[in-house]
């Protein structure tokens, strides 16, 4: 992996004379182990967000936690926050949890979209489950009175689902699913994690 110096802030990796970049030795692999600063070090974290979490395929939900039409969880990562709608009982669909309008998040936790309506809780914009506009409060307002459903329908995040989990990617043209899993679907098949359900989130606190 080769991360260019510009994007790292103080503590990031630095540029070598032949030009190459070198890693903080506190990021290097150890041959039994891996050094602490990959853990704790918040510029490698920004690489991560950057480089990785924006690209990959990652676990965004359990299909329990959406069983019936109407049904959503919200996923965050970094800076970015997913809202998970089941549309149906064979479709699930995944958006950037914001408003288009003035970005407010559009959901909190989980829960289920009454009326299967999407609706922003600062100006009542309004979607259906398959992130289509159904209303714009003052729609002559916006592009000269021509603002069209499709200019403000939600931003859609690529999904798949496999083994009962809910899989999300943030780039518009990911790797192929398929290829992804590929060297881990025998093995998570063998052990039949889909037909495994989600039970109870329990939360750890101090009285």
């Amino acid at each position: 992996m080769s991360v260019p110096s510009r994007n790292v802030n103080r503590g990031g990796p630095s540029q070598s004379a032949a030009g190459g970049t070198e890693w903080p030795p506190s990021w290097n692999v150890q041959p039994h182990g891996i050094s602490v600063g990959r853990y704790i070090d918040p510029a490698f974290m920004r690489l991560e967000y950057e480089r990785l979490w924006s690209r990959v395929w990652q676990v965004a939900a359990r299909l329990d936690e959406v069983p019936e039409t109407g049904d959503y969880t919200t996923y965050e990562i970094g800076d970015q926050s997913v809202v998970i709608v089941r549309v149906d009982q064979s479709t699930i669909k995944a958006y950037h949890n914001v408003c288009p309008h003035r970005g407010t998040a559009l959901a909190q936790g989980s829960g289920r979209f009454g009326s299967c309506r999407i609706i922003c809780p600062f100006h009542g914009w309004r979607w259906d489950l398959a992130g289509n506009n159904q209303f714009v409060l003052e729609r002559q307002e916006f592009r000269g009175g021509q603002l069209r459903d499709s200019d403000v329908a939600l931003r859609a995040v690529q999904v798949a689902v496999f083994a009962g989990f809910v899989f999300i990617n943030f780039d518009p043209n990911p790797q192929a699913f398929d290829e992804f899993i590929a060297p881990v679907r025998p093995f998570i098949e063998d052990l039949a994690i889909g037909d495994m359900h989600h039970y109870c989130s329990c939360r750890w606190g101090t009285r």
